[in-house]
């Protein structure tokens, strides 16, 4: 299973909070988020602290190094849809 899914299926995020992770790695900016919830983006930035941490205290430590690998190499695939 791949890490991110795991993740999505996992209990210890709520659905807003993986909806948001999921916007996040969309490569949507903080700003985009705020206006999708209606929040600041300032609260969006806290609630992704939140999830980090949550996910550090959730994960053994190769499924993090996974999921920051499966993060990067998504974050690559936005950037290069992006410049086309």
């Amino acid at each position: 299973m791949d890490i991110l899914q795991k993740i999505m299926e996992s209990d210890f995020l709520t659905e807003r909070r993986k909806k948001i992770l999921e916007m996040r790695l969309q490569g949507k900016t903080l700003e985009q988020i705020g206006q999708n919830f209606n929040i600041t983006r300032e609260r969006v930035r806290q609630i992704g602290q939140n999830i980090n941490k949550k996910i550090a205290k959730n994960l053994t430590k190769e499924e993090l190094k996974s999921y920051e690998k499966a993060v990067l190499e998504n974050k690559q695939k936005v950037k290069k849809l992006i410049e086309k």
